[in-house]
């Protein structure tokens, strides 16, 4: 998903990319950002629903962290 958005980008001239963003990508980006502006997305809000061995947890026991699911609207 995310090579074909870039390919799509790439091939409308490469502008301004906007990132919705939330959790982690907000606190810790692992890229250059260099603009930041509150949004709200609607057809998705966040909730505890996605188990990770790697942010929360360990490998026998997985911790919950938020996921974008549809439906509703996240600021």
């Amino acid at each position: 998903m995310l090579n074909a958005t870039l390919h799509e980008w790439q091939a409308m001239g490469g502008r301004d990319l906007w990132l919705f963003a939330y959790g982690s990508l907000i606190w810790k980006a692992e890229f250059e950002v260099l603009e930041k502006r509150p949004a709200k997305v609607h057809g998705h809000h966040r909730a505890l629903k996605m188990w990770s061995r790697v942010n929360r947890g360990t490998p026998d026991r997985p911790g919950l962290v938020f996921a974008l699911l549809s439906g509703g609207s996240c600021r």
